[in-house]
């Protein structure tokens, strides 16, 4: 599970920069776990504007224990939050990380002009209407991410405007997103199909002179 928090967070950190047209200021994070830590880990380290973070979970223990810990690592201040709205109105970047709930906290009115929402849990937290707002969604695999729709959310599959693979962003054949522009990100690839060629790339970065290092440890 220690590769698929730090992929997971990883391939968020890689879209919000490829998708966003400035650094993001502010993050909302829907959920504490473990991906939830390495989430903050990843975006701090490679988005240095943050320098809000705003903390909502299920229970306020969670979420004050989760400020607590992370905060001797963090940068920015963080905030636990009494309600999921207040870490999504005014934040640039979404994420959330929860299990399977009834209730699907996050509603579209709450996304503000130029935000992104990135839902690692990928079905769990949003709301149908949430695709009818946002201007794009990007994803690792669109085929996959449709087809989950297709069998779980077709009223959500049906909103979908635009979508956009995230490796047309990395390779320069689609632009980043526009000012003012919500976005969606879903993260749909397998962490064990990444690491088949994760040795590669990283001997060619290596070479090449390219990328951030990040302490990578349990």
């Amino acid at each position: 599970m220690h590769v698929t928090f730090v992929r997971t967070a990883a391939c968020a950190t890689v879209a919000v920069k490829h998708i966003l047209p400035a650094p993001p200021k502010s993050l909302g994070l829907i959920g504490c776990g473990r991906l939830a830590r390495w989430t903050l880990r990843m975006l701090l380290g490679a988005c240095p504007a943050i320098e809000r973070v705003f903390v909502a979970s299920r229970t306020p223990a969670s979420r004050v224990a989760f400020c607590a810990e992370m905060q001797r690592e963090s940068s920015a201040p963080l905030t636990a939050v009494d309600d999921v709205r207040s870490a999504i109105e005014g934040v640039d970047v979404i994420v959330s990380a929860i299990p399977p709930t009834a209730e699907r906290p996050v509603r579209a009115e709450w996304l503000s002009p130029g935000s992104l929402l990135i839902p690692l849990d990928i079905l769990n937290s949003w709301r149908d209407e949430v695709l009818g707002v946002v201007s794009r969604v990007v994803s690792d695999d669109p085929a996959n991410f449709r087809s989950r729709l297709q069998g779980k959310r077709p009223n959500a599959l049906a909103a979908i405007k635009t979508s956009v693979a995230l490796q047309a962003l990395l390779a320069g054949s689609a632009a980043k997103a526009k000012p003012g522009e919500r976005s969606f990100a879903s993260i749909c690839g397998i962490a064990s199909t990444d690491m088949i060629v994760a040795s590669e790339i990283y001997r060619r970065a290596c070479a090449a002179g390219l990328g951030q290092m990040f302490a990578m440890g349990p």
